[in-house]
């Protein structure tokens, strides 16, 4: 029997879409011209999407119980939002499907890089799929049991429509006019006298309001020194004692 070569399912993939263009400007009349720059700019996103992933035909290990992390810290930033819309697709699609499973909690950290409103490299048609895909999950994830927490440093970047959709917000020290207004927008919990203490809050303070307390609250997050994030800033006056020469 002859042996089946098989190749690289992007090399395969790549090969199909030059393939297709082909018949496409054979048989359906369609301009080279216009087909040209769609196709080059797959190979150049195949390129950079090969760097991190891999395609497999069973992903059932994807969807492990407990807690999993998806870091994009290295992705580079054409793939960044690529990446972090497939992967809470992914998940929201198979939570859709699962009826054994209670629920599933996805939290996005930084959320400002993926779940913001304005106009990025991308095309028109490729930023209104990624902010309705996350508007959809936001606004009818529940029902299913699929739930959303979104961490930024800037809330008044991400997309109105999904600003609107959260129930709860834990506020930490926010100084930005936009940050705050957007705050005050959204937040019909929030009280003016909370809102003034924002842009004073201290290290480990937040504000808590939402449908899940019955009025806002000032708190101050106490922590444990054997599980404390490494996250202090830099003590500049500390440092440049030791090292005068680091302040130059």
């Amino acid at each position: 029997m002859k042996r089946r070569s098989t190749c690289d399912k992007f090399i395969a993939l790549k090969l199909f879409i030059k393939f297709q263009k082909i018949y496409d400007a054979m048989y359906k009349g369609m301009q080279l011209e216009w087909l040209k720059p769609i196709v080059g700019r797959l190979e150049r996103l195949f390129s950079s999407v090969k760097k991190y992933a891999e395609i497999i035909k069973n992903a059932t290990e994807c969807y492990t119980k407990g807690i999993s992390v998806f870091n994009l810290k290295n992705v580079d930033t054409e793939c960044k939002e690529t990446f972090a819309l497939l992967l809470s697709k992914m998940l929201y699609e198979n939570k859709k499907n699962d009826s054994n499973c209670a629920s599933v909690h996805l939290i996005i950290d930084e959320a400002h890089n993926i779940l913001n409103s304005f106009k990025s490299t991308h095309s028109d048609v490729w930023e209104d799929y990624r902010l309705t895909t996350f508007e959809t999950m936001i606004k009818e994830g529940r029902k299913y049991g699929f739930f959303l927490t979104i961490a930024s440093q800037r809330p008044a970047d991400i997309s109105p429509t999904i600003m609107s959709q959260i129930h709860n917000y834990i506020i930490h020290k926010l100084v930005n006019d936009k940050d705050l207004q957007m705050l005050e927008n959204t937040m019909p919990t929030l009280d003016a006298f909370s809102k003034s203490r924002i842009p004073t809050l201290g290290k480990g303070e937040a504000v808590l309001t939402g449908r899940a307390f019955g009025m806002p609250s000032l708190i101050k997050v106490d922590y444990e020194e054997y599980s404390r994030p490494d996250s202090d800033d830099v003590d500049l006056i500390a440092a440049w004692s030791e090292n005068p020469e680091a302040s130059k």
